[in-house]
């Protein structure tokens, strides 16, 4: 699997509002992360055209967020509820996929 280009090709699917896309292309990515595959590249550009890569965990946690927020997105929109997809406080340190897979309730 190329995690990357399944990251991008979900936000598209999402973009064109194209839900049952998306969310195949959230549970690849879902059960890849878990299975203990490495995460999507991530970049930050800042107005500078400087481009830095973020760290693997901050990915795998990002990546992971994103794919929960459209796997629970019934209505394709806005989460109304203003309330957190996972436990924002942990019961202890632990890797990334340990949040993913312990910390928030995957459907």
């Amino acid at each position: 699997m190329d995690p990357t280009s399944t990251f991008n090709a979900m936000l598209e699917a999402y973009a064109n509002s194209d839900h049952e896309e998306a969310r195949e292309h959230a549970t690849n990515l879902m059960d890849w992360l878990l299975k203990g595959g490495f995460p999507p590249r991530f970049f930050l550009a800042a107005k500078s055209q400087s481009v830095f890569e973020l760290s693997t965990n901050f990915a795998e946690q990002a990546s992971a967020e994103v794919c929960r927020r459209i796997l629970r997105d019934d209505n394709f929109g806005p989460d109304e509820t203003g309330g957190e997809y996972c436990d924002p406080e942990p019961s202890g340190p632990c890797h990334p996929s340990e949040l993913i897979r312990n910390q928030c309730d995957l459907p």
